[in-house]
């Protein structure tokens, strides 16, 4: 369909061009004013407006040649790359049956020399004679052999190494999305305070109250069902919804600076924690200026709440996106594979004052209660439970966790 399209446009642009270079030589297209300057006459103006469109038509055709093209070298790299691999295994299993070979040859030449030889002889001292040579030369054939399987592991090892990087071009990550839902548990004072109007709330849902379950958008749910819920929902319209005027410290906390995730490869993630363990303190955070693969996100306004009845835990999710920094290294399934993941809400950054800085010193109690990680080929769920806390200086919280293993879901394309 492309090339119709650029053939069709390639003729328009000519039949253009042709129109126009015909309308300029069998029309008048400019006249002397009376101060004699030039100016353009009706058909002058129609000349312009033809040299303009075949430019645009030219531009267009140009545009879908160059797309073509792209798309065409694409699907060649990816042949020679399928060839590439299907080769290196045939070279691979080529030599690995000329080592079996040649051990198996050896071994049956060095017993019938050794048979023949026996048999000749007559008398032991040639027979000690024979067997003195016949063990010179098990040793030397020894030796052979192992030069032959030095090569031949040397010949294997390379051949790995190249499968490993065709397997890295053949998954690229491509877009990568990240959900992180946060949690607060109940298990600190400043937790207890900024939690106690939904407390409130929550033991009137389990009571079956008519205003407590209008709270949580289930209006005329009989009591009986409300008591088996695990847990219920708050949206920015409820009236036990946090907000400066309500719960100035719990809306404060969830709307604090921004939250930054590093990936870092495989080998650099302990220098590179190190590194983050050491940086300065400032607004920027400790993760913004290390990692190979680094996303920056603002939290959202008004987000979902969630609150379950047998923990007492408030939670709410938030998505990760805009473009990354990206030093280069994590390039494929792979590499994020054994990626270590680092995550930092800045509840760390500058002590405050008042009301600040008590909402900056609850927002340090959110962790992450869940993770998810989607490309275009793979999803990764990790659980908080396997985030371990690093401190690092004012009382950063880093949460980290990795290499992150294979993807929950690896043969499941994401929508």
């Amino acid at each position: 369909m492309g090339l119709i399209i650029l053939g069709i446009l390639k003729f328009v642009g000519l039949g253009i061009a042709a129109a126009s270079t015909i309308w300029g030589l069998t029309r008048r297209t400019t006249y002397d004013d009376a101060e004699g300057r030039k100016r353009l006459t009706s058909a002058g103006q129609i000349s312009i407006a033809l040299t303009i469109g075949g430019c645009l038509v030219s531009t267009a055709s140009l545009g879908f040649e160059t797309i073509a093209n792209l798309a065409k070298e694409k699907r060649a790299l990816e042949a020679q790359a399928k060839a590439a691999i299907e080769k290196a295994l045939e070279l691979q299993a080529v030599a690995k049956d000329r080592v079996l070979a040649r051990e198996r040859h050896d071994r049956e030449m060095a017993q019938s020399q050794l048979s023949t030889e026996i048999l000749r002889r007559e008398n032991a001292e040639e027979t000690t004679v024979l067997l003195r040579e016949s063990e010179l030369a098990r040793l030397r054939d020894a030796a052979l052999a192992g030069s032959v399987n030095y090569q031949s592991e040397r010949n294997l090892s390379r051949t790995g190494i190249a499968l490993t990087q065709l397997e890295r071009l053949m998954q690229p990550i491509g877009t990568i999305q990240i959900s992180v839902d946060w949690e607060l548990r109940p298990d600190t004072p400043l937790a207890i305070e900024a939690l106690d109007r939904i407390r409130r709330l929550a033991a009137l849902v389990r009571a079956g109250d008519p205003q407590g379950l209008a709270a949580v958008g289930m209006a005329g749910a009989s009591p009986a069902i409300a008591a088996t819920w695990p847990n219920f929902t708050l949206t920015s319209d409820s009236p036990y919804y946090p907000t400066r005027a309500r719960d100035p410290l719990l809306a404060g906390a969830m709307r604090a600076p921004a939250v930054r995730l590093s990936f870092f490869a495989e080998n650099k993630a302990a220098a590179g924690l190190a590194a983050t363990m050491r940086a300065p303190v400032s607004a920027m955070g400790p993760l913004y200026w290390n990692g190979d693969l680094r996303y920056v996100t603002a939290p959202n306004n008004d987000p979902l709440l969630a609150y379950d009845f047998a923990t007492g835990a408030l939670s709410y999710n938030m998505q990760i996106a805009g473009l990354p920094i990206s030093s280069g290294t994590i390039l494929s399934i792979p590499d994020l594979e054994r990626a270590t993941l680092g995550i930092d809400t800045l509840a760390g950054a500058q002590p405050r004052v008042g009301a600040a800085e008590r909402s900056r010193l609850l927002r340090m109690e959110f962790r992450p209660r869940r993770v998810t990680i989607r490309t275009a080929h793979r999803t990764f769920v990790i659980d908080g439970a396997r985030f371990r806390t690093m401190i690092a200086q004012n009382a950063y919280r880093l949460y980290v966790t990795g290499p992150l293993g294979p993807p929950t879901e690896p043969g499941t394309p994401n929508p």
